[in-house]
């Protein structure tokens, strides 16, 4: 089928066009709002300014497509493999992203605000200016992420569920002052978190990846810090009184006033 012929088609009121395969497709400012491409392949397509709206992309093949500027609000797309796409202002608004895989794409100035991005694979994407308003995120791989600045407070409960859900969290978290006394972290990354004030007494942080976070007045007495991370992170007052530092890189760190720690 050619897209001329798939146009033809919906515009005559077909809507299942589940597996079709239209690699390369010249879709660029067309209006195909609801239809079913689910399992379809378009690979490398060009489907920019293109209105998608409620459409059926789960497990669609959109690897290096072009949908920058593209109305996907309401869009199925869990499952699709959206790698290196441009979505550069795309409308993902409300949409379903769950278990996709956006690898190295530009999402730069998209809207996600609402979308279900639970599982989803964003691993090097970019994502300056993305508005991620209400978005699920749980268990989201935010891995090497570009532009990615918005904050997410969280309680010890919530801290707890996404550990155990194993949830990417890096600098999206906002903990301080929380009391965090004798939870167990063992191997979470929590780069850049803000950890001020945090109460960590008798925690467990074995392998835990703190590198360049805040604990500047964090407590930190009793903890377990074997194998972690701690490189560049501001310490700066922090009480570290019969903390287990074996193996612990401390390399750069502020150890301005930190008490019970003597290097």
């Amino acid at each position: 089928m050619t897209e001329q012929e798939l146009f033809v088609a919906y515009v005559q009121g077909r809507r299942d066009f589940s597996k079709l395969y239209l690699m390369y497709a010249e879709l660029k400012g067309v209006s195909l709002s609801g239809i079913n491409l689910s399992g379809a392949s378009l690979a490398e397509g060009d489907l920019n300014e293109s209105n998608f709206s409620n459409a059926n992309l789960s497990n669609a093949n959109l690897k290096d497509s072009n949908l920058s500027d593209t109305n996907l609000s309401g869009a199925d797309l869990s499952g699709a493999n959206l790698e290196s796409a441009e979505l550069e202002s795309a409308n993902l608004s409300g949409a379903n992203l769950s278990k996709a895989s956006l690898y190295n794409a530009n999402l730069e100035d998209a809207n996600l605000s609402g979308a279900n991005l639970s599982y989803a694979d964003l691993y090097n994407a970019d994502l300056t200016n993305v508005d991620l308003t209400g978005a699920d995120l749980t268990c989201t791989n935010f891995t090497k992420a570009i532009g990615l600045k918005f904050t997410w407070r969280m309680s010890r409960d919530e801290l707890v569920s996404a550990c155990a859900a194993g949830q990417t969290l890096f600098e999206t978290v906002e903990l301080e002052g929380v009391d965090l006394s004798g939870i167990n972290l063992t191997d979470i990354w929590l780069t850049n978190a803000n950890l001020s004030g945090t109460n960590l007494s008798g925690a467990n942080l074995t392998n835990v990846n703190l590198k360049e976070a805040n604990l500047s007045g964090a407590n930190l007495t009793d903890a377990n810090l074997t194998d972690a991370c701690i490189g560049n992170a501001n310490l700066s007052g922090a009480n570290l009184t019969g903390a287990n530092l074996t193996k612990v890189d401390l390399s750069d760190a502020i150890l301005t006033n930190v008490i019970g720690y003597t290097p």
